[in-house]
């Protein structure tokens, strides 16, 4: 299989608004541009059946030659904003030191983390990372309006986290996350933004009743 895109010939996307963010992210650069070209290359291997014959291998090969340079580097951009976006969110946490904000501050941190630490452009796959970005600003966007209400922010800490921790249970019983309950975990994603940054928009239909239904089917059919 031709080599993925190299990390210098993905940094050359970069402006030095994007090159900021990433080093005060503290995100080291050639590890995220790594994890680009290996996101890229997934995402072109997924468009295709395994290659079984040498004419599939060439066609596959020549395909993720010359289109992973590209989309190496729009994933790099888009993971510059991911990072300068979480930078925002950790300024913000740092400045919400009232001890009623505590619960909140709180899960929004470990959310940031779970979205954004290292290896996060790898996990997220490049497809996802546009979703990544609307999810970090959505906590940006929560800790904005926090002030405003913090029992309404507990209640809605109250509808999401026990669907987090049916999630976790389930995902726990497996050796190997099953495809459709990683699904799940994106859906969750999509019920956090429905529930806390409704206004930076929600893709599909994200309720808690859909949701455990979606686990309880998945652990039920995949034996878990």
């Amino acid at each position: 299989m031709a080599a993925a895109p190299t990390p210098a010939k993905i940094e050359r996307v970069l402006d030095a608004r994007m090159k900021l963010a990433i080093a005060g992210s503290g995100v080291d650069l050639c590890d995220l541009t790594a994890d680009c070209a290996e996101a890229a290359v997934d995402a072109v291997m997924a468009r295709h059946e395994l290659p079984w014959d040498e004419h599939a291998f060439v066609a596959l090969e020549r395909e993720v030659r010359e289109a992973t340079p590209q989309l190496a580097a729009d994933a790099l951009a888009v993971a510059a904003d991911i990072l300068a976006a979480a930078v925002r969110v950790r300024r913000r946490t740092g400045a919400l030191t009232a001890v009623a904000l505590g619960p909140a501050v709180h899960d929004a941190e470990a959310h940031l983390a779970r979205l954004a630490a290292p290896g996060f452009v790898r996990r997220s796959g490049a497809g996802r990372l546009p979703d990544v970005h609307r999810y970090v600003r959505g906590i940006e966007y929560r800790l904005d309006h926090l002030d405003g209400d913090v029992a309404r922010d507990r209640r809605r800490m109250e509808a999401v986290l026990p669907i987090e921790h049916e999630y976790a249970a389930a995902a726990a019983r497996f050796d190997r996350v099953p495809d459709d309950l990683r699904d799940v975990a994106w859906t969750i994603e999509e019920l956090r933004m429905s529930t806390f940054a409704q206004p930076l928009g929600v893709e599909g239909t994200a309720s808690g009743t859909r949701i455990r239904r979606e686990i309880a089917r998945v652990v039920t059919e995949s034996g878990g």
